[in-house]
């Protein structure tokens, strides 16, 4: 759990909700620093198909509260869902990565092609 503005947001409900979507093959969740709201949602999505983050942006507007809404979503080209406890620890790592792909590269957080990807950065995470 993280929060946004003071509320109380879950990951899993996020994801749960990425997940309905029929070209979501796997997603992850996390929360990272923000300066006005302290944490805002960042989403890492494995497309099925050429899936824009516009499209899932405006799927996501009909199933989530605004403040749920995510800021930034990230296509991978591996899967990236967590389905046990004992991902927990690849869970952490992918957060640190995400939040040091954030802080050096991306002009463009909207969706692929940003700079490094996190596929490139995360590839040994987990294993």
């Amino acid at each position: 759990m993280f929060t946004v503005g003071g509320r109380n947001v879950y990951p899993a409900e996020i994801e749960s909700a990425l997940s309905a979507h029929s070209d979501v093959l796997s997603c992850l969740v996390v929360g990272v620093p923000d300066d006005d709201l302290g944490h805002v949602p960042y989403a890492l999505v494995q497309a099925a198909t050429s899936l824009t983050a516009e499209a899932l942006h405006a799927f996501l507007a009909e199933r989530l509260s605004a403040y749920k809404a995510l800021r930034t979503i990230e296509f991978v080209d591996r899967p990236c869902a967590t389905t046990s406890l004992r991902d927990w620890a690849s869970t952490r790592d992918l957060r640190t990565l995400t939040l040091a792909h954030r802080a050096c590269t991306c002009t463009n957080r909207g969706g692929a092609g940003s700079g490094v990807s996190v596929t490139e950065l995360s590839s040994g995470v987990g294993s």
